[in-house]
């Protein structure tokens, strides 16, 4: 953004520079273009522009009449472009801090000084900032009440000024917007013949005309106060309150130490960054009372100055606690899951679905009968808790840490066939039993009988 300022020498004689400038260019040729702004050098009476000698506040209303700022120096290099300028000048000139100050002389003098800049985004939009108030200059004419209650629904109050300076200023710009007799925020109380302010108080400055407050009743009761223009201009008289006046209304400006926990002053307000509210941006805005969602799946909030914090629950984490936790992260990024198992996310917790042959809760374990098929041969295959297998043998005629082995049961000491009645045969698994005549069964543990028992068998 381009920044303009107007440089305002204070007195009557003429720099070097002046000269030369008015000698070869008009006053609207004088603006000086340099960085991001431009600078306009303005001379006292004696160059053809005409200007007079003037105070800080008649500097910075020319300057705003202008679209423009009294010069703040911000840097040693806008410094030294300044002092290029003006080093022929002798004298003082006005620029945009709080307190006036000399043309640098010596390196060290040439440091920028840091005070308050005028800024149009001090007042309102449509409010003039003259001295340190914003002001609203309404041609329409209406009683003193409504003129009142106007200035009071914009946040402000019928102009009443302060002091001299003020006063000059104000009256300066009423007469150029034609407010030739506008209202002032005073009134008398009972008549006592003394005004007071809407606060109920004495003012620090008036400005009677002669013989005023006079109280001439031919108009009715003159309990209201106005400027008037005859001359002496901008003197105060008194009048009724129910004549119709143009008015102009009051309040102070945003200036950066009205604005509190570092907010800026935006058209006349101070804007407020989340966390605050008020007209200073002063008061904490208690975000777990606003919004008690706020923190979210069961996390506490707890309210801090311009902001807050929730304490999240073991599953959750980001700042409103919204962000379920991936709890099937490990610190380095890989899976909780191991040997490929897929991880099932819940709310502090994981599962995993294990590819065979492996289980566990982290998929750990390898079942090494599922790994190992038909590891244990004719046996049955078994496994402990970390999913080491075991075979079981009994029963199946095989005996070995895989049930390998083929028993022979003929050479075990209680051998399944007698030998007195029958000859043992070793097979794979188990055992067969030949038996001699008149001897039947798995053992040869039956007798064939006699010939009754064929008889009757033959029946």
């Amino acid at each position: 953004m381009t920044r303009i300022f107007l440089l305002v020498i204070l007195f009557a004689s003429l720099s070097i520079f002046a000269q030369e400038v008015a000698s070869t260019q008009t006053c609207a040729d004088k603006w000086k273009d340099w960085g991001n702004s431009w600078y306009l050098f303005v001379a006292p009476t004696g160059t053809n522009c005409n200007h007079e000698a003037s105070n800080w506040t008649a500097a910075q209303i020319y300057c705003k009449e202008r679209g423009a700022d009294l010069v703040s120096l911000t840097t040693n290099d806008e410094v030294n472009f300044v002092y290029t300028h003006t080093r022929t000048v002798s004298h003082r000139f006005w620029v945009g801090l709080i307190v006036p100050v000399t043309i640098p002389t010596t390196e060290e003098d040439t440091k920028p000084t840091k005070g308050t800049q005028t800024d149009s985004s001090l007042c309102p939009n449509g409010w003039r900032h003259l001295v340190s108030s914003c002001y609203y200059f309404n041609r329409t004419k209406t009683t003193m009440s409504r003129a009142n209650s106007s200035c009071q629904n914009q946040g402000g109050d019928l102009v009443l000024p302060r002091n001299i300076a003020e006063h000059d200023a104000i009256w300066k710009v009423a007469e150029e917007n034609k407010l030739f007799q506008s209202w002032i925020g005073l009134h008398e109380e009972q008549q006592t013949n003394t005004f007071y302010t809407s606060d109920g108080k004495l003012p620090s400055y008036t400005n009677w005309g002669l013989s005023q407050p006079d109280r001439y009743t031919a108009y009715g009761d003159e309990k209201c106060v106005i400027f008037w223009q005859i001359r002496p201009k901008g003197e105060w008289h008194d009048v009724s309150c129910t004549k119709h006046y143009s008015y102009i209304c009051q309040k102070p400006s945003c200036t950066l130490s009205s604005c509190q926990n570092g907010e800026i002053c935006l058209n006349g307000k101070c804007s407020c960054q989340s966390g605050f509210t008020g007209s200073r941006c002063d008061v904490d805005i208690d975000e777990c009372k606003e919004s008690p969602g706020i923190c979210q799946n069961g996390a506490n909030c707890t309210n801090t100055n311009g902001s807050y914090t929730c304490t999240c629950t073991a599953a959750y984490t980001g700042r409103n606690c919204s962000i379920n936790i991936d709890d099937c992260k490990t610190d380095d990024g890989s899976s909780k899951c191991l040997n490929n198992g897929a991880c099932i996310d819940g709310e502090a917790k994981f599962s995993c679905k294990c590819q065979d042959p492996y289980f566990g809760s982290r998929c750990q374990f390898v079942d090494e009968c599922k790994e190992k098929k038909n590891l244990c041969g004719k046996g049955t295959c078994g496994k402990f808790q970390n999913g080491s297998a075991y075979c079981i043998c009994n029963g199946t005629g095989y005996n070995g840490i895989f049930c390998e082995n083929n028993i022979n049961e003929c050479l075990l000491p209680s051998p399944q066939c007698d030998d007195t009645i029958a000859t043992c045969i070793d097979t794979l698994g188990s055992y067969e039993c030949t038996c001699k005549a008149g001897y039947t069964g798995k053992n040869c543990e039956a007798t064939c009988g006699g010939d009754e028992d064929l008889i009757l068998l033959v029946q």
